[in-house]
């Protein structure tokens, strides 16, 4: 589950324990982070990818559940925060 465009404050609320054993408690599903975050407007460097998390769990089910459970976490933090408020904290504009 691709994370890397959310805002910063839902990112973290996806990699943050508490967030990780609900959904483990929930599906059974272990969440493991991963990749690299790319900034807006740029793109991967040659065998890097984009942060994501990682979804392992003993059955296909425990994984689409826990993915939908992570997504579901993402969008509601996203709509609290806002879509673009990460990106006015740049330290540059283009």
């Amino acid at each position: 589950l691709e994370i890397n465009d959310y805002p910063q404050q839902a990112r973290w609320k996806v990699v943050q324990k508490e967030s990780s054993d609900l959904v483990a408690e929930i599906t059974g599903a272990a969440v493991i982070c991963r990749g690299t975050y790319v900034a807006p407007g740029r793109k991967p460097n040659v065998g890097e990818r984009k942060l994501y998390l990682a979804i392992e769990a003993g059955s296909r089910q425990a994984v689409a559940e826990a993915k939908r459970e992570l997504q579901r976490i993402l969008d509601e933090k996203t709509m609290e925060v806002g879509i673009g408020d990460d990106r006015k904290y740049g330290k540059y504009s283009i």
